[in-house]
């Protein structure tokens, strides 16, 4: 019987993959060369993303979500300005 899917645990690979790839380019990217660098079976990131085309999409979609949740400052507030002056 197969072992009941882990929500967080593609999450989890997605932030590993972020980390991993931080000095490394899409071009080399494989399943195989990403299951080395992480220390997993590849079979893992097959079940999880299915394909190179899934797990590319799926990288960009977490790091699209990751930068949504950083709150970039306004930059009227960098410039010790405020953005109500109208200066």
């Amino acid at each position: 019987m197969a072992r009941p899917p882990n929500p967080e645990r593609k999450t989890e690979l997605l932030d590993q993959i972020l980390d991993y790839l931080l000095d490394k380019t899409f071009a080399g990217l494989s399943f195989r060369t990403l299951a080395d660098g992480l220390g997993i079976s590849s079979y893992v990131l097959v079940y999880h993303f299915g394909n190179r085309e899934e797990l590319v999409n799926q990288i960009v979609t977490h790091i699209e979500r990751r930068d949504e949740t950083v709150k970039m400052p306004d930059p009227a507030e960098l410039s010790g300005r405020s953005s109500t002056s109208g200066h």
